[in-house]
């Protein structure tokens, strides 16, 4: 056997299972990393879906019961009082405004007499993106003659939780809020405004 041969002898046993184990783990390193970004996006979206949710809601809700009146916490299309509120808005054209919550969604009636009619509700959160485990409606000072603050101005306070669709993003994200609207018309038509207490 000349030196030539000699030189061109192969890797050791051990040298190719000290290759294979290093690259086994860099490889599972980078699918462990990949696995943990995938999911963090997925929460992220689930996050953006429940926040996009609540924000366009509560916006609708808000603005439409700071000017309205006549509140009432009903129970036109359900049974459990407190998880429906209607109300007489500034739409001249079609004045009453219902909300409750049906099967996950909050839903919205517009409508020109009451009773109002259930069929007619429109979504305001996406069925198939969050689904709205409680919605409550607590009702303070509903009336002059029924308040129990000094100027009687009611206030709406709203509990909501909600969750994101597991099936759509792989994880569920969960999230409670409070809000307290406060009726502006009092302040601006004072009626009832301005007691001295």
């Amino acid at each position: 056997m000349n030196k030539t041969q000699k030189n061109k002898a192969g890797f050791t046993i051990i040298e190719i299972i000290v290759a294979v184990g290093l690259f086994t783990f860099v490889v599972i390193y980078a699918i462990g990393i990949t696995i943990s970004v995938t999911r963090a996006e997925r929460k992220s979206s689930a996050i953006q879906a429940v926040q996009d949710n609540i924000r366009f809601s509560l916006e609708l809700i808000t603005k439409e019961m700071r000017t309205g009146s006549e509140f009432d916490l009903s129970t036109n299309c359900v049974s459990v009082l407190g998880q429906e509120i209607t109300f007489r808005s500034t739409d001249a054209a079609v004045p009453y405004r219902t909300y409750y919550l049906q099967n996950g969604t909050l839903k919205r009636i517009k409508a020109v007499s009451l009773p109002t009619g259930c069929s007619s509700a429109q979504d305001l959160t996406s069925p198939n993106e969050v689904f709205v485990d409680v919605l409550a409606f607590n009702l303070h000072n509903a009336s002059v003659v029924q308040a129990t603050e000094c100027d009687g101005q009611p206030t709406i306070v709203i509990n909501m939780r909600l969750h994101s669709s597991e099936v759509l993003y792989g994880v569920a994200t969960t999230m409670s809020l409070q809000t307290t609207i406060v009726q502006r018309l009092r302040d601006i038509g004072g009626v009832g405004g301005g007691s001295s207490c």
